[in-house]
């Protein structure tokens, strides 16, 4: 493997104090030398910046001073580079470096150095008053200092120094699967510069060797671009974006990498681009995980947008057949926010974008739509505080297959409530009727039978609720409060209902002289006044054609006759109903 080798040198000028009085959050690594160091940053950053320097002289103040706050707030603070002092002394300067080092016994070996630079002194007896202004364990700093007991810890690094000059700088690059550490080759910043760009063009120029691509503040996007995988601690210091599509018909893969800012501004910002692929990606903490404004066709899928104080995902004013897929989005205010709203009122679009597979849960309010059409299949909106669902109007918005609990006026396609699927697992139209089961707040009361829902025909005297509608009695098809007798033998209705589907037979009704059993007690006109209506034509007293009709039948004048007319008894009963006397 050929090593390379980046080493500067960097002579400065002007003070500017940006640090004064700053503390820091710095680590101890027992592993990164022979004797371990002190390290500002994460332990897995990208790449290691050593600085060869010591802690009395014009050029390592200088640095000090007027550039490493700028590499503190862009490489260090971001999780970008983790940042190592090494001694470099000849002389009396030793002793300032085992100040520093028993400094940081008590954790604040940055805090002292920095102090140090910004009060430069050669007297011990300052150096121990540091100790107190920074209020650490004087009787442990003055023992440690006392006893030259890092005296060798500053030799060591003296000694194994590569630079001859202060202050020098070496790069590292951790390889993402095992951390190697190369040395790389010196180059000369100066003569007395104080300008940080230099510096920062040099740690661009070696990513760019190792093919390294990160994410930083401002990141303008014009091609097909993948980052380093990483966790990037970003703020959006102008309000306009940390990640900038500026071309549409590109593609931004952040490999996994996460993201995060400070609770404001935009994590990835989208203005009137199109055709453009967002994946991989975890967007944290700003206002927006992602803005779209007036753009169309493009892609967000397999990212996670959280905690985001305004939406995870954000779709203003003409922004149209975008898809969305696969994404998680949670503990956002809004999860997703579709509106056609802008700064000058509404726009005609917002419209035909996708929704589709997403996890949305544990917003405020899961997915919001205002003036917006949208298809919204199979995603899993859960656990959102006031609504999974939340509209205004849902215009023509649709959808299918989604679970999801508290909604404002959604309904997944032919759903008569809310998602084919409830959070809890249930389905709630396992039949497929478009009829939700009561545990989801339905009125299917068989989820099991797409023949049985609340629009469904009552099928009487089969022992089933098909309409599901309890007033309805499945042995009472008439309605007349008596069941029907109807498989007796099978228990199903068992009711003495001899006619049910005519209300007016029943038991208890009035028996007409109808030959009908209308009060359903087996015997038909049972009623005495049918023993002189041999006819059933409703006259009684004085039928004449009655009476006529009986003897014709009786004597064998008339054919085809009804019995009653073939039995005297009858016909004697309807000759004393004519003459009156019966």
């Amino acid at each position: 493997m050929k090593i390379k080798i980046l080493i500067f040198f960097i002579l400065l000028t002007i003070p500017t104090n940006n640090l004064f009085g700053e503390e820091f959050n710095e680590h101890f690594d027992l592993e990164s030398g022979n004797s371990g160091d002190y390290y500002l940053g994460e332990n897995d950053s990208i790449i290691t910046i050593y600085e060869y320097a010591n802690w009395w002289g014009t050029y390592c103040n200088l640095f000090w001073y007027n550039i490493f706050p700028e590499v503190k707030e862009k490489y260090i603070d971001t999780g970008i580079t983790k940042f190592i002092f090494r001694d470099l002394v000849w002389d009396w300067r030793d002793e300032l470096g085992e100040a520093v080092e028993c400094a940081g016994d008590q954790g604040k070996y940055y805090e002292y150095g920095n102090y140090l630079y910004y009060n430069p002194t050669s007297s011990t007896n300052a150096l121990k008053q540091y100790a107190f202004n920074l209020n650490l364990n004087t009787t442990q700093f003055n023992n440690c200092l006392d006893s030259s007991k890092y005296n060798y810890e500053v030799e060591h690094d003296n000694q194994h120094s590569v630079p001859s000059a202060t202050p020098s700088f070496v790069i590292q690059y951790k390889d993402i699967a095992k951390p190697i550490y190369t040395d790389l080759s010196i180059q000369k910043i100066g003569p007395y510069s104080k300008d940080f760009s230099y510096m920062d063009s040099q740690i661009k120029d070696f990513l760019n060797e190792q093919n390294i691509i990160i994410a930083l503040d401002n990141l303008y996007i014009n091609s097909n671009t993948t980052l380093y995988r990483h966790t990037y601690k970003l703020k959006d210091a102008g309000n306009d974006g940390v990640i900038i599509i500026n071309s549409s018909n590109v593609i931004f893969d952040c490999n996994g990498s996460t993201i995060t800012g400070d609770g404001s501004g935009y994590g990835i910002y989208i203005e009137n681009k199109n055709n453009v692929t967002i994946k991989n990606c975890v967007v944290e903490n700003y206002s927006y995980g992602i803005y779209l404004f007036n753009s169309s066709n493009n892609v967000l899928i397999n990212n996670t947008f959280g905690s985001n104080s305004r939406a995870g995902v954000y779709l203003i004013a003409d922004s149209n057949f975008n898809n969305i897929s696969g994404n998680e989005i949670l503990n956002n205010n809004n999860g997703v926010y579709f509106t056609n709203a802008g700064d000058c009122g509404f726009f005609e679009g917002n419209s035909n974008n996708t929704l589709t597979c997403n996890e949305i849960s544990n917003n405020i309010i899961g997915i919001y739509s205002q003036n917006s059409k949208s298809t919204i299949n199979s995603n899993i909106v859960c656990n959102n505080t006031n609504f999974d669902f939340n509209s205004p109007d849902w215009l023509t918005s649709s959808g299918d297959n989604n679970t999801c609990g508290n909604v404002s006026g959604w309904n997944d396609n032919g759903i008569e409530n809310s998602c084919t699927f409830r959070c809890n697992s249930t389905k709630c139209d396992y039949d497929g009727d478009y009829y939700v089961n009561p545990m989801c707040g339905g009125t299917d009361c068989d989820d099991t039978n797409s023949s049985i829902n609340s629009i469904a025909e009552e099928t009487y005297y089969n022992g089933v609720d098909d309409d599901c509608n309890l007033s309805t009695n499945d042995c009472d098809q008439d309605g007349d409060g008596f069941n029907a007798t109807f498989n007796v033998s099978l228990g199903v209705c068992n009711g003495n209902d001899c006619n049910d589907s005519n209300s007016d037979i029943r038991p208890g009704a009035t028996e007409f002289c109808n030959k009908i059993d209308d009060n359903c007690n087996d015997i038909v006109d049972d009623n005495p006044v049918c023993l002189c209506d041999l006819n059933r034509d409703g006259m009684i007293i004085r039928d004449y054609n009655d009476l006529m009709t009986a003897y014709k039948c009786f004597l064998g004048v008339q054919k085809n006759c009804e019995p009653d007319y073939l039995n005297w008894s009858a016909v004697q009963n309807e000759y004393d109903c004519f003459t009156g006397n019966l």
